[in-house]
C-alpha cells in the first residue's frame, strides 16, 4: 500500500526539479545553438513530461489495485531519469566550454554546431529519450488515467535512556503499572524478562525510557525486538542469569510471539492515548504557544484530524507538525478529508499520518527526505555532513536570492525537523535520528532511486554511504 501511494508522489517531486533544469541557461543554450529543430525537441520533451505529470495523482491512487499502473510508473520513472542524465551531460559540456576546452567528442575546430551535436551524440540520445518517453506517456490512455484528480498543497535504532518528559502525554499510569509489575516479580531466576507489547507508533519506546529513568535496581532495555528464535534467545540470556537477584530485562515489541519466546514473567499491553491526551499532544505541535486565535478557529476541524490519528502519539506529533505553519482552514479540510486516512497500513506499518506528512512536502524537501533512505536505522545524522551530501547529489538547487547552497540545505534540514521527520539526539546540538517507521517511509519513497548499504558501515559516518546512490 505505502509503495503504491508514494511512488507517484516522489516522481512528481522529481519532475518539478526536472522542469527547473529544462529552463536552465545551459540547457536552453544547447538547444538554441545547435539548431536542433529550433527548440522543437525541447518543446516536445516538455509536453511529454507535462502530460505525464498531469495524471500522476490518479496513477498513484490506481496502482494500489492495478499492477499495470504500477509498472507504468516504474517505466515512466526510468524514462525520466534518462532525461535527467542527458541534462547532466549537457551541463558537463557547458562547463568544459566555459573552461576553454573543446567538447570531448569534437575532432576539429571546423565542425559546425550541428555536427557538434551529432559528434557528441547528445542529439541522438535526446531523440531516443524523447521516443521512449512519448511511448510511455501514450499508455496513459490505455490505462484510463485522468488529469487533475486531487488538489495538492505546496537495524533497530539504539535507544537512549534520555527523554523529554514535558512532551509526553497520558503515560503516567502506564509508567506506574510497568514499574509495579517489575517490582512485584518474585521469580526464582536471578534475572527475568517482561515485555511491553503494542503497535508501531503507540509509544513503547517512550514508555520504556520513562521506566528506565525511574530509580531502581539493574535494568536492561531491549527496544523493538522481532526475533522469535528460542535458541538465539536462550544463548543471549545465559550471561544475564548470573546477575544480582531482582535484575530485570524489558523487551519492547510489536510481536506478542517475542514475549512468549523470551519467557517474559509479565506482558504489558500498551494502549492508545485517550481523547484529551490526544488533543493535548496534537495541539502542542500544531499551534504556536501564544496563538490562541488560530487554536480557537481551527479547533473543530483539528479534533476531526485528531480522531483520524487513532490515538497514536507518533501520528499526532507528525500531523500536528505538518499543520503548525498552515493557518488556512481549507488546507486543514483537505487533510482531514484525505482518502489516505482510509488506507490500511502495509506490512511495515506505514501510518497514514506519515504518508500525509510526506505527501504535502515541497518537491525539493521530498527528495532530501528520500535520500535519507540510504542510511541504516541505527544511523545518527550529523547535520552539516548530510547537507553537504544533499548538495553533492544535486538535491539542493541554487536559489534565486542571495542565499548559499549551504543555507538552503540548512533550511531543508530544519524543515524536516519541524515536521517531526527528524529528531534531535537528546541535547546534542548537531546530531539527529529518524524514527524507524519514518525510516521505512523514506525507503518506500526512494524505491529504486537509492539503495541502502548497511554492512560494516559506521553509524556515525553517513559520508561513507554516499557511494550507494544509484
Amino acid at each position: 500500500m505505502a509503495t503504491a501511494l508514494i511512488g507517484g508522489a516522489f516522481l512528481s517531486a522529481f519532475l518539478q526539479v526536472l522542469f527547473d533544469r529544462m529552463a536552465s541557461r545551459e540547457v536552453v543554450d544547447f538547444f538554441r545553438s545547435r539548431k536542433l529543430g529550433k527548440g522543437r525537441l525541447l518543446q516536445k520533451l516538455e509536453v511529454a513530461l507535462l502530460s505525464a505529470n498531469a495524471v500522476l495523482d490518479d496513477a498513484e491512487e490506481k496502482q494500489m489495485t492495478n499492477d499495470s499502473v504500477r509498472k507504468w510508473l516504474d517505466e515512466l520513472k526510468d524514462a525520466v531519469y534518462d532525461a535527467d542524465d542527458l541534462f547532466d551531460e549537457i551541463a558537463a559540456e557547458d562547463l568544459e566550454r566555459e573552461a576553454g576546452f573543446e567538447p570531448r567528442a569534437l575532432a576539429c575546430k571546423v565542425c559546425s554546431f550541428a555536427s557538434d551535436a551529432c559528434a557528441s551524440g547528445l542529439g541522438d540520445k535526446l531523440e531516443k529519450v524523447l521516443e521512449r518517453l512519448e511511448s510511455v506517456v501514450k499508455q496513459r490512455e490505455v490505462l484510463g488515467l485522468r488529469e487533475g484528480i486531487r488538489e495538492r498543497t505546496p537495524r533497530a535504532l539504539p535507544t537512549t535512556s534520555l527523554v523529554e518528559e514535558s512532551g509526553v502525554f497520558g503515560r503516567e499510569k502506564d509508567r506506574e503499572a510497568v514499574i509495579g509489575l517489575l517490582l512485584s516479580d518474585r521469580g526464582e531466576k536471578n534475572t527475568s524478562v517482561m515485555a511491553i507489547v503494542g503497535m508501531g507508533g503507540v509509544g513503547k519506546t517512550t514508555l520504556s525510557q520513562l521506566v528506565f529513568n525511574d530509580r531502581k535496581k539493574f535494568l536492561l532495555l531491549l527496544d523493538d525486538v522481532w526475533n522469535e528464535d528460542s535458541n538465539i534467545w536462550n544463548a543471549f540470556l545465559v550471561p544475564f542469569s548470573y546477575g544480582a537477584r531482582g535484575s530485570k530485562i524489558i523487551v519492547t515489541t510489536r510481536n506478542e510471539g517475542v514475549a512468549l519466546v523470551a519467557r517474559a514473567f509479565s506482558t504489558y499491553y500498551l494502549q492508545k492515548l485517550q481523547d484529551k491526551e490526544c488533543w493535548d499532544l496534537f495541539a502542542q505541535h500544531a499551534f504556536e504557544e501564544h496563538n490562541f486565535e488560530a487554536r480557537m478557529r481551527l479547533e473543530d476541524i483539528g479534533q476531526r484530524i485528531v480522531k483520524r490519528c487513532d490515538g497514536l502519539p507518533l501520528a499526532l506529533k507528525t500531523i500536528g507538525s505538518l499543520l503548525r505553519y498552515e493557518s488556512d482552514i481549507r488546507k486543514w479540510e483537505i487533510i482531514a478529508e484525505s482518502d489516505i486516512w482510509d488506507l490500511a497500513p502495509g506490512k511495515n506499518e506505514i501510518l497514514p499520518a506519515l504518508l500525509l506528512s510526506y505527501h504535502y512536502l515541497p518537491p525539493q524537501l521530498k527528495q532530501c527526505f528520500a535520500y535519507c533512505s540510504i542510511f541504516p536505522k541505527d544511523c545518527r545524522y550529523e547535520k552539516d555532513q548530510l547537507i553537504l551530501l544533499w548538495i553533492a547529489e544535486g538535491l539542493i538547487k541554487q536559489p534565486k536570492d542571495s542565499r548559499t547552497l549551504e543555507e538552503v540545505g540548512d533550511q531543508c534540514f530544519c524543515d524536516l525537523v519541524s515536521r517531526s521527520l527528524l529528531h534531535r539526539v537528546s541535547n546534542v546540538e548537531s546530531s539527529f535520528w529518524m524514527h524507524e517507521l519514518v525510516n521505512d517511509l523514506a525507503r518506500y519513497v526512494a524505491g529504486r532511486s537509492f539503495i541502502a548499504w548497511t554492512e560494516s558501515i559506521p553509524t556515525r559516518c553517513p559520508q561513507a554511504l554516499a557511494i550507494c546512490h544509484l
